[in-house]
């Protein structure tokens, strides 16, 4: 069952982050379709301004949840090692984000991946460590 966890870590990460992506596609079709005046909906493609400012943060919510949702899964899966997977995991999504960044020159999209990344992957370190059993408490039982 550990190998299992193992080997399944990278194929359910990646499905978090399309589910992420999915959600992300269907709320910003939403936004544009119920929230944009008809008078500036051309093509398609809607011209207003604050409805374009609406898409823009939430894009950037969206890839920074996306990050984050990749470190939950990630570290739900591991069955041991939870901490270095969600570093090993912070540090794979940053080079990815890096990757698309560089080549889309999406750089703010690349920061708001880093932010929640980094922020996701501490909250994270801090409620594994909450959860262990701490080892001076056992340290003491095994005296008596």
């Amino acid at each position: 069952m550990r190998a299992a966890r193992w080997l399944l870590l990278v194929p359910a990460a990646i499905g978090a982050w399309y589910a992420v992506f999915a959600a992300t596609l269907f709320a910003h079709f939403y936004v544009e379709r119920h929230f944009c005046p008809p008078t500036d909906l051309v093509s398609g493609f809607c011209t207003n301004e604050t409805v374009q400012q609406a898409l823009e943060v939430l894009t950037h919510l969206s890839v920074a949840l996306s990050a984050i949702t990749v470190e939950v899964v990630a570290s739900a899966m591991a069955p041991s090692h939870k901490e270095p997977t969600v570093w090993a995991t912070l540090g794979a999504g940053l080079v990815i984000a890096g990757i698309f960044g560089f080549a889309a020159h999406a750089w703010s999209l690349f920061l708001a991946a880093a932010v929640g990344g980094t922020l996701g992957a501490v909250a994270i370190v801090l409620f594994v460590r909450a959860q262990a059993p701490s080892t001076k408490d056992r340290s003491s039982e095994d005296r008596r």
